[in-house]
């Protein structure tokens, strides 16, 4: 039922922007919906909803260039980012002393050069959509090997 609402831009949409559209939407419904990450995560959805998000998902896949293989071999990849993105949501932190403890630590660091306002909070849509936009770039990668 949390899925209901959840909708797939389509095959007429870019395959990455597809991927990103509908991994997107399945974290913003599970948001309203607690506890379901961790179902996700353990049981992923099998009704006709999941099954036709799933379809989404396989289609943008197999657009990027990937084997059949490597289509479910990323599904799965993709599957445990969104239900660790989610339960890391969950538990969302916020701008408190914590993070600033985490930002120092991370500025002396080498090669941060982290700005002490850009670290983006734990489980934010910020933090979410920079990792998604890492693993569209290594789906690009593996398809074109």
């Amino acid at each position: 039922m949390a899925l209901t609402d959840v909708t797939d831009p389509g095959p007429e949409t870019p395959w990455a922007q597809r991927l990103s559209g509908i991994l997107g939407a399945i974290r913003a419904a599970a948001l309203r919906h607690p506890g379901i990450a961790g179902h996700i995560a353990a049981r992923p959805p099998l009704g006709p909803n999941g099954l036709r998000l799933a379809s989404g998902v396989t289609a943008s896949l197999t657009d990027a260039g990937l084997s059949p293989s490597a289509v479910v071999q990323t599904m799965q990849t993709l599957i445990a980012y969104v239900a660790a993105a989610l339960a890391m949501s969950v538990n969302a932190g916020a701008r408190d002393e914590r993070w600033h403890q985490v930002t120092v630590a991370l500025a002396g660091l080498p090669g941060t050069g982290l700005p002490a306002d850009t670290l983006p909070v734990v489980g934010s849509a910020e933090q979410f959509d920079y990792g998604l936009h890492l693993l569209l770039n290594g789906i690009r990668a593996e398809a074109s090997r």
